[in-house]
């Protein structure tokens, strides 16, 4: 899928491409937490690695990016 290939290009770990696809499906942080199990603080966490290893500045130009990326 787009989402396994947009992990694997950008080398996000296992929890990363979770609390992406939570952003993905317009979670808010406390709801990716509860869903993954998480506290808040550890799903800002993964978003900032999200963020760094896109070069995004934020969740909203994480999302714009994800939709218009083509794999390979």
């Amino acid at each position: 899928t787009k989402r396994h290939a947009f992990a694997a290009a950008f080398d996000f770990t296992a929890r990363e491409a979770e609390v992406l696809d939570g952003i993905l499906r317009g979670l808010e942080l406390e709801a990716i937490g509860v869903k993954l199990g998480i506290s808040d603080r550890t799903v800002k966490y993964h978003i900032n690695g999200l963020l760094k290893k896109t070069g995004m500045a934020n969740r909203q130009r994480l999302l714009h990016f994800y939709t218009g990326w083509q794999a390979g």
